[in-house]
């Protein structure tokens, strides 16, 4: 028995380091790079050089800034990349795509437990690897894969025959862990929870099991508020306030429910703010057609397949437990979506199960062959871009000590404190002016994309990524009379950030000027 599991999981692993070693091809090429990359890499950089966790960041001087401890796991795991490969795109990404394997192995387990096959759980393994959405998870410098990772552990012990307090507090122990790698954690806690209310409560009547849970992963949530309090004496309201201002999150629960409607339509349609945002919509298809399926098995076989029928509410609890979450929260991240395609694609593999048990393991290794197609289809036309050519083209007029204004995706070419985000001029307008603002601060160069006079022609509508567009005009005027233009570059990519005017042609024109000191 013991050889037969070496050999499984020798076998994964065969996959998964190939799978890696592709992946690292086109690492930094797929998605376009992402400014929340450049911000939160550079965020770690920072923290790194001044040894200290409770630093803020540099780019951001006249946006209000305020350090807490959630998320410094998460930064402390990119020092180490930087420290090892130094500060680029590609150091951050590969920690991504290090995560991202091992959640496809704790993934593989997850549906060997849950379908008892150990092929069958492969194929289970190898749709979620190939699928486009979580690709983009594990190339992208963000949280999301950790958090996935921690949803696969968490399920992989809440899926176990029988619930016990020591899987219990295991469940608790990664979810706390997961308070200090993003906020996001509170969507774990809900499809936990929303497992162990049905598992523990309704079904054994355990509501003990549930208070341990709900013990040590406030314990870690609180333990996190603290070290936040040790950062940021007023770190309640300053956080809630950001919040507020940047996501709405505190609009009242009425109107959250009513946006979760449009939160799954813009999916959908593909419509995204700044991030890409794959066609995922077969993947809709599948996962609602699994879980209607699922649900009525489950009614229906209740008494004849208790075991069967538990887990499969169990995986169907632990979906809408993130859906509660994301609604509760307010934020509506696209980002987020990631959440529910482990559960989707398991809820998939019980759905062919129901439907044909002979054929089952065809109809998912169809469903993986098919997420291989629509991948390549997505990722096809961004191996072309290249963001390191971005940055050589800023290198022919900008020395990378020289301060700067320009958009954050430049971050990975600049020294540390260097670079000053066009996001602090909405701020500044309001306190000192703009002009103050770039002399007081010693800029040298201003990098100016045409995408701020589409930003400018069209507000308030872009208002909640740049601020009060109105700095644009003042900026504008300050390049024409305060400025020498020393040169410019094209570059449809990487030159704007609305994701709708990305790759279209008519926006990306960077033009850079000297600051007349």
């Amino acid at each position: 028995m013991k050889s037969q599991v070496k050999f499984s999981f020798l076998k994964i692993w065969l996959y998964l380091l190939p799978y890696a070693g592709i992946h690292l091809l086109f690492l930094t090429r797929f998605p376009h790079m992402h400014s929340d990359e450049s911000w939160l890499a550079g965020l770690s950089r920072n923290m790194l050089l001044q040894g200290d966790l409770g630093v803020t960041e540099t780019f951001f001087d006249a946006k209000p800034r305020y350090p807490h401890a959630i998320k410094t796991l998460f930064h402390l795991l990119q020092i180490g990349m930087i420290r090892a490969f130094g500060y680029s795109l590609f150091s951050v990404r590969l920690l991504s795509l290090i995560v991202g394997c091992c959640c496809l192995f704790v993934f593989y387990l997850c549906a060997r437990r849950l379908f008892r096959r150990d092929s069958f759980a492969f194929l289970c393994m190898l749709a979620l690897s190939l699928d486009v959405q979580f690709i983009e998870a594990i190339h992208f410098a963000r949280s999301e894969i950790f958090i996935c990772l921690g949803l696969c552990l968490c399920l992989l012990l809440l899926l176990s025959e029988r619930l016990t307090r020591r899987l219990v507090l295991l469940a608790g122990l990664v979810t706390g862990i997961c308070v200090f790698i993003h906020p996001n954690s509170f969507l774990l806690a809900c499809s936990c929870g929303a497992v162990l209310f049905y598992r523990c409560g309704l079904r054994q009547k355990n509501f003990a099991l549930i208070g341990w849970y709900a013990g040590i992963t406030g314990a870690f949530a609180a333990l996190a508020i603290g070290f936040s309090f040790s950062f940021d004496k007023d770190f309640i309201r300053h956080y809630l306030a950001n919040g507020q201002e940047s996501f709405n999150v505190l609009a009242p629960v009425g109107e959250k429910i009513g946006e979760v409607y449009g939160f799954f339509s813009r999916i959908w349609s593909q419509s995204s703010g700044t991030y890409f945002m794959p066609d995922i919509r077969i993947q809709g298809v599948l996962f609602l057609s699994a879980a209607f399926i699922c649900t009525v098995f489950a009614i229906v076989m209740k008494n004849e397949m208790p075991e069967q029928t538990e887990k499969l509410i169990s995986l169907l609890s632990a979906g809408l437990g993130v859906i509660a979450g994301i609604t509760v929260i307010g934020r509506f991240n696209q980002t987020s979506i990631l959440f529910l395609f482990p559960i989707g694609w398991l809820l998939t593999a019980a759905m062919f199960s129901i439907l044909s048990e002979n054929r089952c393991a065809w109809f998912l290794a169809g469903a993986g062959m098919l997420m291989l197609w629509v991948s390549l289809v997505s990722i096809r036309p961004w191996l072309s871009t290249s963001y390191d050519a971005y940055l050589d083209r800023i290198a022919q007029f900008v020395p990378k000590n020289a301060r700067v204004l320009a958009n954050l995706n430049t971050d990975f070419y600049f020294e540390d404190g260097m670079l000053r985000d066009y996001r602090n001029l909405p701020y500044a307008m309001k306190e000192q002016g703009i002009p103050a603002y770039i002399l007081d601060n010693d800029i040298e160069y201003i990098l100016y994309s045409d995408e701020l006079d589409f930003i400018y022609q069209n507000r308030p509508n872009f208002n909640p990524i740049y601020g009060n567009s109105l700095f644009v005009e003042e900026l504008e005027n300050f390049c024409q009379n305060n400025c020498t233009p020393i040169g410019s570059f094209f570059d449809p990519v990487f030159g704007v950030r609305i994701q709708n005017l990305i790759g279209r042609g008519e926006y990306g024109t960077v033009t850079i000027y000297r600051v007349n000191h």
